[in-house]
């Protein structure tokens, strides 16, 4: 049976590069890859001499056929411009129709710029939610920061430079004096990473180059008591709504500072 491998790259730096990595790039009999030129410097730096195809977001669906027939010979990689493939790339269409067609999926781990930044962050990342990239017109990225305002879970997303300082703007006019981290060109030369509130970090940007990952800070602080009035309203709600509790416990923690013990507490004084 051939196999479709999902292969993590470098988000910068090329010697992030696993061994595991390389040995599939070189052993597959073609590698799908989201920017040629980029997989090809890869390639060309670890000897790899493996078959590219092009593979983006306006051809992944038309490339799908391609790549299943390819699969029917031999083994197929699945690569990103940096990064874990299909998180935030294209490939989740891909995975979808060779999982239907009853061919194996395994995923090379590797580097991230998600997990990378988070852990820069400092900020809690037990739990955490990954938006992507924001959306590029401002009335839709401030219904979604208003949304967000109250979710106490960290939260990373994507920017470029030529939309980073509005979305900035957007999240102080949202969130006020929030705590941020802005982390640039992850992994490369001219790394930097800016720790501060949306506009203090805004005064830094002068002339944005690079790329983009932005972590903040959950609405609630650690060691901050939680509204229980407002979690026991809202547990209400969701109880006369047929909810089980471990089902309401999930809305109320994406919500609320608090712990399973305390919301399971308040659920039986219900």
């Amino acid at each position: 049976m051939t196999v479709l491998y999902l292969v993590a790259t470098p988000i910068g730096n090329l010697e992030d590069t696993s061994f595991r990595a390389i040995n599939t790039l070189r052993n597959v009999g073609l590698i799908a890859a989201e920017d040629t030129r980029t997989t090809r410097k890869l390639l060309q730096r670890y000897g790899v001499n493996t078959p590219l195809l092009s593979y983006y977001k306006d051809n992944e669906i038309a490339r799908i056929d391609r790549i299943l027939n390819e699969l029917e010979k031999h083994d197929v990689a699945l690569v990103s411009e940096a990064g874990t493939p299909v998180i935030s790339d294209p490939g989740q269409a891909l995975v979808k129709a060779v999982v239907q067609a009853g061919i194996g999926v395994i995923s090379i781990p590797g580097p991230s710029s998600i997990t990378t930044a988070i852990a820069l962050s400092g900020f809690p990342a037990d739990q955490f939610i990954s938006l992507g990239f924001l959306p590029r017109r401002r009335s839709a990225r401030l219904k979604l920061w208003t949304n967000l305002a109250q979710v106490g879970y960290t939260i990373v997303f994507f920017e470029a430079p030529h939309r980073i300082k509005a979305s900035l703007q957007d999240m102080a006019d949202s969130l006020g004096e929030r705590n941020i981290v802005i982390c640039r060109e992850l992994s490369k030369r001219y790394e930097e990473v800016i720790r501060g509130t949306p506009l203090s970090t805004l005064e830094h940007l002068s002339l944005p180059k690079g790329e983009f990952t932005v972590v903040v800070e959950g609405a609630w602080k650690p060691n901050v008591d939680p509204d229980t009035t407002g979690i026991v309203r809202a547990l209400a709600q969701l109880k006369n709504a047929g909810y089980s509790v471990r089902d309401a416990s999930k809305e109320i923690l994406a919500k609320y500072h608090s712990t399973r013990r305390i919301i399971y507490e308040l659920w039986l004084d219900l």
